[in-house]
C-alpha cells in the first residue's frame, strides 16, 4: 500500500489532490495540494464560472502523526466571476476560510479543552498557538483553574 492510500485513509485527502510529498529529515512530511478546476457557484450573485484568475500559496496545519508533524502547502484557486467579475476562492475540504489549520485540528482542540490542564500545555499538544487556544476557549465561555 502506497503512502497515498495511508494518506487517504488518515487525513481524508483524494489522491488526485496531491500533486508532491516530501518527508524531511526530521520525520515530518510536507504536501502539495491542489484541486482541479471545476465549475464554481459565486456565493453572491449566483453564477457558475470555471474561469480560473490565478492561485496563491496556503500553509496549512494538518496535525503530528507519531510524533511527526504533517502540514501542506494548499495551492487556493481564485476565479472569476463572468457575470459581476469579483473574485473568490474555490470551495475545498482541507481548512475553513481565514484558518491556518485543518478542520479536524479543532476538534482535536476541544478534545484536548476536556482534560485538565493550562492552555499553554493544551496549545503545544495541538500545535496552535497559544492566543488562538485562549480566543476559541473565551468564546465558548471555557476557563481553566
Amino acid at each position: 500500500m502506497s503512502t497515498v492510500n495511508y494518506t487517504e485513509i488518515i487525513f481524508k485527502i483524494k489522491e488526485e489532490y496531491i500533486k508532491h510529498t516530501r518527508v524531511n529529515e526530521d520525520g515530518s512530511v510536507h504536501f502539495t495540494l491542489e484541486m482541479p478546476v471545476v465549475e464554481q457557484v459565486y456565493p453572491h450573485c449566483g453564477a457558475i464560472t470555471r474561469k480560473s484568475k490565478g492561485k496563491r500559496p496556503r500553509d496549512v496545519k494538518f496535525g503530528a502523526i507519531q510524533h511527526h508533524t504533517v502540514t501542506a502547502t494548499y495551492l487556493e484557486r481564485r476565479y472569476k466571476c463572468q457575470k459581476c467579475n469579483h473574485t473568490f476562492i474555490e470551495k475545498n475540504p482541507f481548512v475553513s476560510r481565514y484558518l491556518r489549520f485543518r478542520k479536524t485540528n479543532m476538534k482535536y482542540l476541544f478534545r484536548q479543552l476536556r482534560e485538565k490542564g493550562a492552555f499553554a500545555e493544551i496549545a503545544k499538544r495541538s500545535d496552535i498557538s497559544l492566543s488562538t487556544v485562549s480566543r476559541y476557549c473565551s468564546k465558548l465561555g471555557i476557563t481553566l483553574n
